[in-house]
């Protein structure tokens, strides 16, 4: 349950308002290494990135003392949690923001009050009604693992016996990007998360793509590559769950055939499934999309404006265009902001992930227990929950199909319920 924001947190310094400033929804792009926070949301006496956005919102003047510590009050939305340790490039959030300055200038004096490893790289007015979790129509998360974990014979980035770096072949990343495709479609994934079964219809996902780009090596000799899962939302865990199953599969030398089964059955319904989670470190969340918020409010609204200005042109008859107020889209791709984005994540985010790794080899240590323990992928009989009756415990009837869920549907990423980051990875 989510916790009132602000929650423990007392804000430095009341700034005194003689006036009232003008409201608008804002839409901030934000992005944050997740090392040393306990995930995006708010939470009582732990340290999250909403709460050092909001007082650095405060502090900047973006939010009144009356409404500091209840982000209700101004609307506040996220386009989905990111867990414990969970990074992100371009996290949304929405607010009833009070504009002291233009948009720069806002992100520039929200900055000022942010630690080093939290950054608002954006920011930009939506209509009133607008929730980043609702309008958010997709996905992308990207998982940041060194490549030698793919291979049966290292524990490590280098042989054991000839001390040479590990380099995976371009056969070997066709074969974990074959293994990758089968999760692509709409399935079930109650075996991907906790505490769910496959009565519960929102396990129901659909992954649009899942590949892996091409290797590369990072500073200290040491080769990496980046899985780019691409969903209408994700499950806690679901992400770091299909990461681990696949990793298993792939350095274990099972056949192409083999693996599409596993996989296959770990995603029925009504089966049960133990299957292995990848550490946290190298998750984040890489991008969100509002398509059809982008349709409906944005290019609808833009064309009506051009419209609007040919119209009175042409009635005053003169050779100045009026000014039209146009609105921005809510989209980072292949504009001048990938730029700003992708820089943001190779120089903090993957920076992180890397010192992160050469200080505390998580993946070395993740393997040596996966070796320890090694998963069977046995599918069982889903145990049926039970209901108490009058008449004493009762397994509850079989449910129909339930359709894929809305993208408007209560998961966002992968922490929450729905979502591990947009959710709760």
């Amino acid at each position: 349950e989510e916790a009132p924001a602000g929650a423990g947190d007392e804000p430095a310094a009341k700034v005194p308002r003689t006036s009232r400033l003008p409201k608008r929804k804002m839409a901030l792009v934000v992005g944050y290494c997740g090392t040393g926070y306990m995930g995006m949301q708010m939470n009582p006496r732990a340290k999250t990135i909403e709460a050092e956005l909001e007082r650095a919102m405060f502090r900047a003047g973006g939010i009144s003392a009356r409404n500091y510590g209840f982000l209700d009050k101004v609307h506040f939305s996220r386009a989905g949690r990111t867990d414990k340790g969970v990074s992100a490039v371009a996290q949304v959030v929405a607010l009833q923001l009070e504009m002291a300055d233009n948009e720069e200038g806002m992100v520039r004096r929200i900055n000022e009050h942010l630690p080093a490893d939290i950054t608002v790289l954006d920011c930009m007015r939506v209509t009133g009604s607008f929730n980043a979790r609702l309008w958010c129509s997709r996905r992308r998360y990207q998982y940041l693992i060194p490549t030698w974990v793919f291979s049966a014979s290292h524990v490590s980035a280098v042989d054991g016996e000839t001390g040479a770096p590990f380099r995976m072949s371009e056969a070997a990343v066709g074969r974990l990007n074959a293994a990758l495709a089968n999760f692509v479609g709409h399935a079930w994934y109650h075996n991907y998360t906790s505490s769910k079964t496959s009565e519960d219809g929102t396990c129901q996902r659909q992954i649009f793509s899942f590949q892996a780009s091409a290797p590369f090596v990072a500073e200290g000799g040491v080769e990496w590559i980046a899985l780019t899962v691409l969903g209408q939302s994700f499950l806690l865990h679901q992400i770091r769950k299909m990461v681990a199953t696949t990793v298993d599969l792939v350095r274990s030398d099972r056949a192409s055939p083999e693996i599409a089964s596993v996989i296959q059955q770990s995603r029925n319904k009504g089966g049960h499934m133990v299957l292995p989670l990848a550490p946290g470190l190298g998750l984040y969340l890489d991008r969100l999309f509002f398509d059809d918020y982008n349709r409906r409010h944005v290019e609808d609204f833009n064309r009506q404006a051009e419209r609007q200005q040919a119209k009175a042109a042409t009635e005053t008859q003169s050779s100045e265009e009026a000014v039209v107020d146009k609105r921005r889209a809510l989209d980072w791709d292949g504009n001048r902001w990938s730029e700003k984005l992708e820089d943001f994540k190779k120089q903090v985010v993957w920076k992180q992930i890397l010192e992160e790794e050469t200080k505390e080899a998580v993946f070395a240590k993740w393997i040596i227990d996966l070796r320890s323990h090694p998963i069977q992928y046995k599918l069982e009989p889903e145990e049926r929950k039970k209901v108490t009756t009058p008449s004493g415990p009762k397994a509850l009837p079989p449910t129909p199909p339930t359709p894929p869920p809305d993208s408007n549907s209560k998961e966002t990423g992968e922490s929450e319920t729905a979502t591990e980051a947009a959710s709760s990875e």
